[in-house]
């Protein structure tokens, strides 16, 4: 006689979690139909992160952390529970971000600076800093340095090699506003 095992249903007792801006906790609990099923709990989201899952018998527990929204829309992201999706929605970031300069220049010997990006309400994240450049010209050299309503962003403007008297140029888009380096080659 061969007898195939009961299935594994899993039943979670809410499908979905609304988180606001900032970062924030939250959890779950579910079901399963027979005890001691086989079944993984996993975010599929990097923002996302499962911080607990526990299960015992037929009863199992979520526990997790929704990092800071720093971006202009809302975002969605899941966590899977053996095949039962729970859903996360985050609201759209709030902040507002500002540059007390908006460009700097420099010689062929290039140099090292800093950015000052304001930045409000408190809890803000780092904003994102997209760098449009040539090739090899700007490193960013370590992520946002935060301190009360300021982050300063680190950079360094590597050195100039050519024979040709020229400028370069470079953008980096932070938090919606352009931030202008200029490289002259003498």
């Amino acid at each position: 006689m061969t007898q195939t095992p009961a299935q594994c249903g899993i039943v979670l007792n809410s499908s979905s979690f609304s988180a606001g801006e900032f970062a924030e906790a939250g959890g779950f609990s579910y079901t399963t139909s027979v005890s001691q099923c086989p079944h993984t709990v996993q975010s599929y989201t990097n923002w996302i992160k499962v911080t607990s899952a526990t299960y015992d018998q037929t009863q199992g527990a979520v526990q997790f952390d929704v990092a800071t929204n720093g971006l202009s829309s809302p975002r969605s992201g899941t966590i899977k529970v053996g095949d039962e999706v729970f859903t996360v929605t985050q609201a759209a970031s709030t902040c507002t971000y500002t540059l007390t300069r908006y460009s700097q220049t420099f010689d062929r010997i290039g140099g090292t600076d800093e950015i000052p990006i304001g930045f409000s309400p408190a809890g803000c994240a780092a904003p994102a800093i997209d760098v449009r450049a040539p090739l090899g010209m700007i490193s960013l050299t370590s992520p946002p340095v935060s301190s009360p309503g300021v982050y300063t962003e680190p950079y360094t403007v590597n050195i100039y090699q050519t024979l040709v008297n020229y400028i370069r140029q470079a953008q980096l888009l932070i938090g919606g506003q352009i931030f202008t380096i200029k490289q002259t080659s003498w």
